[in-house]
């Protein structure tokens, strides 16, 4: 047998195998039901990390203030944005949601992990949700997360967005991702 054959051969297995994979770990993939919850819930804060984001930050605050969760504190760190994110902030969110400044980069961390850092040292919520200033969320997201959370046990909740797709390829390469994210579990 050739070389390119065998290569050939051990590369379709590769595929099938991570096929195969991303299906059985696609059994994991459910979509959680938003819930009622008491007025006493726990604290959610929502945490955005923002640089530079003033053609999102609106459509994302607006979800976000949008949520039915009753116990809920949205906090932005604006980034060193050289945009009008900050100024967005206060517009869209008023005394509704915390704008915090970042303070510059340490030696040894990377820009978002310091940004979301911060604003887990300013977190007053029971429960941390980290959400990108380009993401829109669905109006029971949070409770829906939360519900998950209590209901599982867990310590950890991730959700998958959907994302949209505004061209052609968008629609094909989208999808592979959160697909991706499986084949590697």
């Amino acid at each position: 047998m050739s070389r390119e054959l065998i290569f050939d051969w051990a590369l379709t297995w590769l595929f099938l195998a991570q096929l195969l994979l991303i299906l059985w770990n696609q059994r994991a993939l459910s979509r959680p039901l938003a819930r009622l919850w008491e007025d006493d819930s726990p604290l959610v804060s929502v945490l955005v990390p923002a640089r530079n984001e003033e053609g999102t930050i609106e459509c994302c605050l607006q979800s976000l203030l949008a949520q039915d969760y009753p116990n809920l504190e949205v906090v932005v760190l604006d980034d060193g944005s050289t945009d009008a994110t900050a100024a967005i902030v206060r517009a869209v969110g008023g005394d509704r949601v915390r704008l915090l400044r970042g303070t510059p980069l340490p030696p040894g961390w990377t820009g978002k992990n310091w940004a979301c850092h911060q604003l887990s040292r300013a977190a007053r919520g029971d429960l941390l949700c980290f959400v990108d200033a380009d993401t829109t969320l669905a109006p029971g997201t949070v409770s829906a997360a939360a519900g998950r959370l209590e209901e599982e046990g867990a310590g950890l909740v991730s959700l998958l967005p959907r994302a949209s797709r505004g061209s052609a390829s968008a629609a094909v390469l989208l999808p592979m991702v959160p697909h991706a994210m499986f084949a590697l579990f």
